[in-house]
């Protein structure tokens, strides 16, 4: 690359000397412009149109002056950073270390609100199936952050309610007008009440027997034998004779009543067929027992929006 000199060609040279001095400039400048822009031979219509922008790392800032800003690179400790200067001089530091400067350093994880890594990002395969939540107290969470904690099966617990009554409002009952009708139905002997017949049996076969003393003595003959003594005639004779079954024989009860079927009339119709109000009075105050105790298997998960947590590469 051919060095810019300004100074060539000089007022003393000669003019056909100069054309190669002024080749010589138009290659520097070619060069030079051309490091950072478009700068093609010809009318391009992308000519002077910015490639990429180079600093060059400045030793003091630039104080670029009213109404002006200048964006510049100078050494932070061994590195050049990118810097931005405003006009009341006020500087400002845009990158560190290969990130923005006040960004996220290597290391840091974040949650992203979507299914991949940023740029410069990696997702964290080990925070999966979890909330996020922000650590201290005295329970799950009482863990150094950036650990995970708790689970998603409930213990096994009762729930017990306060005291309290349930209060109706005053109403009525309304029920519409109605009868009730029973069908036919003979009495079964099972569904009589306990009753007798009135009447006598007639006096058929009526007779008696007439025996000062009897004792009572074993005999052969099937019947019951009675000893005798009888005292006609002033004498006195031992008789030994059974006591003779009075013959099969039925006594008569005139029969009542006639076994008819009967019914039941039907019910009146109310006059009014809507109840009296009511249905303000309250409850006992009750309600402190507690619910049986029970768990949640490992399978309920909140409702969420699902993203990803990521470390800055």
């Amino acid at each position: 690359m051919a060095d810019f000199d300004k100074a060539k060609p000089a007022g003393g040279d000669k003019i056909r000397l100069s054309d190669n001095m002024i080749r010589a400039n138009n290659d520097a400048l070619e060069d030079a412009i051309g490091r950072d822009h478009k700068f093609p031979t010809g009318d391009g219509v992308d000519s002077g149109e910015h490639k990429k922008i180079t600093f060059n790392a400045q030793i003091a800032n630039p104080d670029p002056g009213a109404d002006k800003g200048a964006l510049f690179i100078k050494d932070v400790g061994v590195k050049a950073e990118l810097h931005y200067e405003d006009e009341d001089d006020h500087v400002i530091q845009l990158t560190s270390i290969g990130a923005l400067a006040g960004g996220f350093p290597s290391g840091t994880k974040m949650y992203f609100y979507q299914n991949v890594a940023p740029t410069d990002w990696t997702i964290d395969a080990a925070c999966v199936d979890a909330l996020l939540a922000v650590k201290g107290g005295a329970n799950a969470y009482n863990v150094n952050g950036g650990n995970q904690a708790g689970t998603w099966t409930q213990p096994n617990h009762t729930h017990t309610g306060p005291s309290h009554t349930h209060t109706g409002p005053s109403h009525t009952h309304t029920m519409q007008n109605h009868t009730h009708t029973g069908g036919n139905h003979a009495l079964a002997v099972n569904e009589m009440p306990a009753h007798d017949h009135g009447g006598a049996t007639g006096s058929d076969g009526a007779h008696s027997h007439q025996f000062r003393h009897h004792t009572a003595v074993g005999a052969s003959t099937g019947y019951p034998v009675i000893s005798m003594v009888q005292t006609s005639y002033n004498t006195t004779h031992p008789i030994n004779k059974p006591i003779v079954a009075v013959g099969t024989h039925t006594h008569t009860v005139t029969a009542q009543g006639g076994g008819a079927v009967h019914t039941h009339g039907a019910t009146g119709v109310p006059s009014n067929n809507t109840t009296v109000a009511g249905g303000t009075g309250a409850t006992g105050a009750d309600g402190t027992g507690a619910t049986g105790g029970s768990a949640t298997a490992n399978t309920y998960r909140e409702l969420a929006q699902v993203g990803i947590i990521a470390t800055k590469d």
